[in-house]
């Protein structure tokens, strides 16, 4: 049966314990630790864990203090290797540090016997300077929500496709643009597919194609159409956009839906500039796809929030209509209460022995 969250939650902490402090005693900090962790995962049995679930778990666990507990800790262990120092080595070293000072004079013996020496303060160990935010981890793969937060889209935004359909979208671009580069160099540059021994499409990653298919651009101007992108002044521009959709899909990277259009833009001019027309027609397929996909959420959306607005509007109106009643009824208690207290005095005055006279 595989460990739960907990179970690895438990782990990290007593792992961190246990790895998570150098050789001066003090915390190693939370990128060292988290390299450990990932090593050691392998030998402890939670090799089912994703990198970026650890990832998480750590922050999680920091956010709950178990870095701030990992640097006192480290505090009090460099503070207790410290005062096991031999003092004499202390005093050799403070007087070797200072020159031109006379070191200080052994007390004299008293009553014949040596006076041990006044012991030494020792500063408490500076804490780590590793912040207590997980985000400081400086990590080649990108931790990432699986979905946008829905408070940052607004109404003049377009909707974001779920991560799924961009992953779909952007490793299927990637790939049919490592094949119309590899068409590209079989026709125009083989002696490049010699010369790397790339013997098929996937023998290269698109960020590797583009790199060495520039140079042909350059070299041989005559053998692309550059218009449609502004010539070869807009060749760079274009050669960073497709880096950037290499990134998100490699590195599974959600993007804004403008933001995966451009992706898809692109990725259909490099089909043009390379003249292949097979992928120029799939990946038009995929924008039209995209595009009528967008514009049927944004439209199902629109009718969800105009549904909540009405919904919010009509409360509101029978919250004021419950206020009226709420208030007239108290209105109308207070009004019962007046004419109970005058029957209540009319009675008592009744009841009173005739000669008593009221002031």
């Amino acid at each position: 049966m595989p460990p739960t969250a907990l179970q690895l939650e438990a782990w990290i902490i007593k792992r961190s314990y246990e790895v998570g402090f150098g050789e001066n005693g003090t915390f190693v900090g939370k990128k060292v630790l988290l390299q450990k962790l990932l090593r050691d995962r392998f030998k402890y049995g939670f090799a089912t864990f994703p990198e970026d679930e650890i990832r998480l778990a750590l922050a999680k666990l920091c956010g709950q203090g178990l870095a701030m507990r990992l640097n006192d800790e480290g505090a009090a262990r460099a503070r207790d290797l410290r005062e096991t120092c031999d003092p004499e080595d202390k005093n050799v070293a403070a007087s070797s540090s200072t020159p031109g000072t006379t070191p200080s004079p052994t007390p004299a013996p008293h009553n014949g016997r040596n006076v041990p020496p006044a012991p030494v303060p020792v500063p408490a160990a500076p804490k780590s300077d590793s912040p207590d935010f997980f985000d400081a981890i400086n990590e080649p793969v990108e931790v990432r929500p699986l979905e946008p937060n829905p408070s940052e889209s607004t109404k003049n935004q377009l909707p974001n496709l779920p991560y799924c359909a961009q992953h779909n979208i952007t490793t299927s671009l990637q790939s049919m643009l490592e094949g119309a580069c590899f068409k590209f160099a079989k026709r125009h540059v083989p002696e490049l597919l010699t010369r790397k021994r790339w013997t098929c499409a996937h023998s290269a990653e698109l960020s590797m194609w583009t790199k060495e298919l520039s140079k042909t651009f350059e070299q041989k101007p005559s053998s692309i159409n550059l218009e449609k992108i502004g010539g070869i002044a807009g060749l760079p521009q274009l050669l960073k956009t497709l880096d950037e959709l290499r990134h998100s899909a490699v590195h599974r990277i959600p993007v804004q839906a403008d933001k995966l259009i451009l992706f898809i833009r692109a990725s259909l001019q490099a089909a043009e500039i390379l003249v292949d027309e097979e992928k120029q027609t799939a990946i038009k397929a995929i924008l039209c796809a995209v595009h009528t996909a967008l514009d049927k959420q944004k439209a199902e959306k629109q009718k969800i929030e105009d549904a909540l607005s009405d919904q919010l509007k009509n409360i509101e109106l029978q919250r004021e209509k419950l206020d009226r009643q709420a208030k007239e009824a108290k209105e109308q208690a207070e009004e019962l209460v007046d004419l109970l207290d005058d029957e209540l005095g009319a009675i008592i005055s009744r009841e009173l022995p005739v000669g008593i006279i009221s002031h």
